[in-house]
C-alpha cells in the first residue's frame, strides 16, 4: 500500500461543512482528511466501509456507506 504524505494545513475551515464522495480511499480519502485537519465538519460517503484513517475523527466526521447516485442513501 502506498504511503500517504500529510499535507500542511493552510486554511481554516472551522465552522464550515463539506460532503466528500469517494472517501473510502484514494483522492476522496485524502480530501476528507485535509478538510478535517483544517477544522471542517465532514460528511463522507463511499461504497466501501469507513477506512481506518477516518475512524479516529470522532464527531467531526459522519461516514455513510452507500451509493451517492442512490437518492435514499444520499439523504440518510
Amino acid at each position: 500500500m502506498a504511503t500517504t504524505k500529510k499535507a500542511s494545513t493552510r486554511h481554516d475551515f472551522s465552522g464550515r461543512s463539506a460532503f466528500v464522495t469517494g472517501a473510502g480511499g484514494g483522492i476522496g480519502l485524502q480530501v476528507a482528511l485535509c478538510l478535517l485537519e483544517a477544522g471542517c465538519q465532514v460528511t463522507a460517503m463511499d461504497l466501501k466501509d469507513c477506512p481506518k484513517e477516518l475512524l479516529s475523527q470522532g464527531s467531526k466526521l459522519r461516514y455513510v456507506t452507500g451509493d451517492v447516485s442512490d437518492s435514499a442513501a444520499a439523504v440518510s
